[in-house]
């Protein structure tokens, strides 16, 4: 977790915002941007709406794309660069024949187990009067049980001892995830818990893609996860809702828990976790992939080494999306990494050969 103080550590929160007072730096809200400016095989500037006002940018140096997984192969296909069939079907004239462009997008699956806990198996700390201390603690000093997201920790394991890194990850809870409300009163009946854990399948097979619904920068875009396509991610993760199961039924955690409710115990095959994970399977925003960075022999890459756009000078993409592949684990620091490696390849800085 990226936290500061109590609060997310977002990059807007604490790259953007000390920068702000910069004199070469402008920022423009509620601006939609439609396309990149592409002049004899160069990125010159780009075209962008502020409500109804049409406004070009112009660029002396490059043009960097951060528009993320789904935004940045948008804005390559509104501007001529992708997949040739896919651009002409929408009436967009293709400017550089690049197919890799919105392919290749992979998520990590997520599914949720949990199970009813015993009467007085936890303390509330929703009761009105902690919960008010625990939101002053947070406020004052940005620490404390509010200060969390609920997460009490992440497991990663194998589910195949052959493997050569972890293929599944839990985020265990450290509450009831269904307590949502303040009680008044000390007196009375504690409302029932649950306890659980979420599952997310980190290495995934399944591959799916991103394409434009029209030739408009204000309609999003078609998104196909293909979430397990491949009969492996479904195997993965039967073998992870197993040993889940197995982890909450040992002690000391066994004896807080009542009965299962989520997928139930009574789902025990593999035919009936296959149609629990199928039914409840969800996205756990870790998408990477859409403009992958390869090499020049791989016709899919969309950005070089440099993470300069193939086809087109002066244009990178500097996000998630160049990923060829999805890291085992959360992807919100290695996304900053490659901001920060991207901003050194920018500005020309790189370590010395000895310091590598």
């Amino acid at each position: 977790m990226t936290v500061v103080r109590g609060r997310r550590g977002s990059t807007a929160r604490l790259f953007l915002k000390p920068a702000l007072g910069r004199r070469n730096l402008k920022v423009e809200t509620r601006a939609l941007v439609r396309r990149v400016r592409i002049e004899n095989g160069r990125a010159v500037g780009v075209d962008y709406s502020q409500g109804r006002k049409k406004i070009t940018a112009m660029a002396r140096g490059e043009v960097i794309l951060a528009g993320g997984v789904y935004g940045s192969p948008q804005l390559l296909m509104l501007s001529g660069v992708g997949p040739a069939e896919r651009l002409t079907s929408v009436g967009i004239k293709p400017l550089v024949e690049l197919p890799g462009v919105g392919k290749n997008l992979v998520e990590h699956p997520f599914m949720f187990v949990g199970w009813n806990v015993r009467p007085g198996a936890f303390r509330s700390e929703l009761r009105l009067d902690r919960a008010t201390l625990w939101v002053l603690r947070w406020g004052m000093f940005g620490k404390g049980l509010f200060a969390t997201n609920g997460a009490a920790g992440n497991l990663f394991i194998r589910t195949e001892p052959t493997l050569d890194r972890p293929d599944m990850q839990f985020t265990c809870m450290s509450g009831e995830v269904s307590a949502r409300e303040l009680r008044l009163s000390p007196i009375g009946k504690k409302p029932p818990g649950t306890l659980g854990a979420g599952l997310s399948v980190i290495k995934q097979d399944s591959s799916g893609e991103v394409w434009l619904r029209s030739a408009e920068a204000h309609d999003p875009p078609r998104i196909l996860f293909n979430l397990f396509k491949e009969k492996s991610d479904v195997e993965r993760a039967i073998r992870g809702l197993r040993a889940i199961r197995d982890i909450y039924g040992r002690e000391p955690l066994r004896s807080l828990l009542a009965d299962e409710v989520l997928p139930g115990a009574n789902l025990a095959s593999d035919a009936d976790l296959e149609r629990f994970i199928r039914d409840s399977g969800a996205i756990t925003q870790h998408a990477v992939g859409t403009c992958k960075m390869g090499i020049e022999s791989d016709a899919e890459a969309v950005v070089d080494a440099a993470l300069k756009v193939r086809g087109v000078d002066a244009l990178r993409v500097i996000d998630a999306s160049i990923m060829p592949d999805i890291p085992g684990g959360n992807t919100n620091a290695p996304a900053i990494m490659i901001a920060e490696k991207g901003a050194d390849l920018i500005r020309g800085h790189s370590l010395p050969r000895a310091r590598v």
